[in-house]
């Protein structure tokens, strides 16, 4: 099978990239996501609208699964509801226009810096980039990713807490980022795994896998 992302960034684009080659899925991921103007705070209408024309995009590639990530966010809304009422209504529009591709949603918890903090440790590769690194590893309690401020966590990581660059630190985080470890703590990364078929998350994404 073909997987393709559908995602709201150029920065998100190029960080996931560096990531993909590590999930362990015997599905084709396509490398290149395509963006959309997708936003958390917007009537579902318009984000299904902005999503089908990534859709439309991705099976002109010959992708079969479309995966849309969004970001939850500050949204006082259950994630999973949310997920599912753009999947309904993307998959409502695709089915009319007859397109042969399956369409999930993922919602990130709260946004891809928490998947970013999901994997301390592999900040410390990076000594030159976030020389506090080992000063933070007790701000994300086990499991608990998904519910701290990433970007004030990320930012004292650097020298100086302005020193952060959102696109930039992407990009480096993924390039070492283990999808196992960050998996321990983040389900919401878990869900993003079971969707891509990674073998560890395969029947489910509630808790972490043995597998890391």
């Amino acid at each position: 099978m073909k997987i393709g992302l559908i995602v709201d960034g150029i920065g998100e684009r190029e960080a996931l990239r560096k990531l993909l080659p590590r999930v362990r899925t015997p599905h084709v991921i396509v490398q290149d996501a395509v963006k959309a103007k997708l936003q958390p705070a917007a009537r579902v209408e318009l984000n299904a609208r902005a999503a089908l024309d990534a859709c439309r995009i991705l099976a002109g590639k010959g992708v079969e699964r479309a995966v849309i990530l969004l970001d939850l966010e500050d949204q006082p809304r259950c994630p999973v509801t949310m997920a599912k009422e753009l999947e309904d209504a993307v998959r409502a529009r695709v089915t009319q226009l007859r397109l042969a591709i399956a369409v999930f949603v993922v919602i990130k918890v709260a946004k891809l810096e928490n998947w970013l903090v999901a994997d301390l440790a592999c900040l410390s590769a990076m000594p030159r980039q976030f020389p506090n690194a080992s000063r933070i590893g007790s701000r994300v309690a086990p499991g608990n990713a998904d519910d701290v401020d990433a970007h004030a966590i990320l930012g004292a990581a650097c020298a100086r807490s302005g020193d952060y660059h959102k696109v930039k630190g992407a990009i480096s985080i993924c390039t070492h980022l283990d999808p196992g470890r960050a998996a321990l703590n983040s389900r919401s990364f878990r869900r993003f795994l079971r969707v891509l078929e990674d073998r560890r998350y395969l029947d489910q994404s509630r808790q972490p896998s043995r597998e890391t």
